[in-house]
């Protein structure tokens, strides 16, 4: 139910709300605006917000005038309101004055595309810290930094929150903060006086440092927190920083990291993926055997040749070095793989022609063959090693048995270590006197 209200009631709290909004502590009348005396347009703003308001005021109205042409305005009259008229009408009646050359263009489109036009205000950031900078600076009141000892606004600056505060302008905040962050240090202090033990807060943290140094400094403080908790089982994925607290080794050997950019199951007993139902040693020997298959296929990699044309695979077995594909009957070296018209690609040896060549026409093959394929294993081996750091060289090593060892080392004692090039063939027999070469018709022997 809703309780009624009499008329008697309802007048009497009227008249108690009623406020006379036309009474007025200056009872002179209004004069013109070049001339004002009233004490409604003399009132006097505070010193700290006077300057900022006739300003802001200004360039709502004209908002492509010069900045430090209206506060030069400004300095030379009490900052009243009635002033700040003053000055627009003189602006509005002059018709040219200064304006903010390159910044003009960028406010006039903002008007344009804003309907609020809530763009109207001031001048760009950078314009108006200029201007309170060199006003600052008149009046002495910049802050200097307490390590490039430089001079800066208030609001370019942070400070520690130590029993004597510190003022640091922020570039070189974020310089020593960020250096402590290579060194491993998660808590920067205050850096003014070795003495003084004031720290920042997160938001100034993240004010100079920006977000990226902010997650990583962050990130350092988690870690560092939780290896002080001192937590029981408390097992790290090898292939992230992402910890969790897990049961005991014996319960459940397997990690999953949760971590979104991770997600990978691995052995916590030798921290490679997991392998189960395989134990860590049966793990260790498959993957060496898969290791070794890899030096095995860059060795045989090293002993095959391919013929430049069809691509089809061959070996050598003897000869010299002008290869001819049994395929496609292109010729190439076999030394270094380059196709070949004729002999001048090679040197003979012992004869010395075409020693100006690279490459010899006959060698030792089984020395030439060996040299080749201990470099493709030696090669192998340390690429396979340094990708895996647990499996030593001796495991890698391919191992032969003592009669193929043998085989090996009469075969290449057998082929000398330059054989000979094979005889010419001897000339032709002369033809006999009576036959007439150039006669076709001339048949001695009919």
């Amino acid at each position: 139910m809703v309780p009624r209200t009499t008329p008697n009631a309802l007048q009497s709290a009227q008249t108690r709300e009623i406020i006379d909004l036309t009474h007025s502590e200056d009872s002179s009348p209004v004069r013109d605006l070049t001339h004002p005396t009233g004490n409604h347009h003399n009132r006097v703003i505070s010193k700290e917000d006077n300057d900022d308001i006739c300003l802001k005021k200004i360039l709502d109205i004209l908002p492509d005038v010069s900045v430090a042409h209206v506060l030069d305005l400004i300095s030379g009259t009490s900052r009243t309101p009635s002033d700040c008229d003053r000055i627009i009408s003189r602006l509005l009646d002059e018709g040219s004055y200064p304006r903010e050359q390159d910044d003009a263009a960028r406010r006039k489109r903002k008007r344009e595309s804003d309907d609020t036009g809530a763009t109207q205000g001031p001048a760009s950031t950078a314009s108006i810290d200029t201007v309170y900078l060199q006003r600052a600076k008149k009046r002495g009141e910049l802050i200097e930094c307490c390590c490039c000892y430089e001079e800066f606004l208030i609001n370019r600056m942070t400070y520690c929150n130590g029993n004597r505060v510190h003022f640091f302008c922020l570039a070189c905040a974020k310089t020593y903060v960020e250096g402590e962050l290579g060194l491993g240090r998660c808590k920067p202090l205050c850096f003014a006086d070795p003495d003084c033990r004031g720290t920042f807060s997160r938001g100034q943290l993240l004010e100079f440092l920006g977000q990226k140094s902010f997650d990583r400094l962050g990130h350092l403080q988690q870690q560092q927190e939780v290896a002080a908790a001192g937590l029981d089982f408390l097992t790290e994925c090898p292939f992230c920083d992402f910890k969790a607290e897990c049961p005991p080794v014996s319960v459940d050997r397997e990690f999953r990291c949760e971590n979104p950019k991770c997600t990978k199951i691995s052995c916590r007993l030798c921290e490679r993926e997991t392998h189960v139902p395989l134990t860590c040693e049966e793990f260790k020997q498959d993957s060496t055997l898969a290791v070794r298959h890899q030096v095995e296929e860059a060795m045989s990699a090293a002993l095959i040749r391919h013929c430049n044309k069809c691509k089809q695979p061959f070996v050598k077995e003897y000869g010299c070095n002008k290869m001819t594909c049994t395929h496609c009957r292109n010729v190439q070296c076999y030394v270094c793989s380059k196709n070949v018209v004729d002999y001048r690609h090679f040197y003979h040896g012992q004869d010395g022609t075409e020693a100006t060549a690279a490459c010899p026409l006959h060698d030792n093959m089984e020395a030439r063959h060996e040299q080749e394929v201990k470099k493709a294993a030696d090669k192998a081996v340390a690429i396979l090693q340094a990708q895996n750091p647990e499996i030593s060289k001796q495991d890698l090593a391919i191992k032969v048995s003592d009669r193929v060892s043998q085989t090996e080392r009469t075969m290449a004692a057998a082929t000398g270590p330059n054989r000979p090039p094979p005889r010419p063939r001897p000339p032709f027999p002369p033809f006999p006197p009576q036959m007439d070469l150039q006669n076709p018709y001339f048949y001695p022997f009919r």
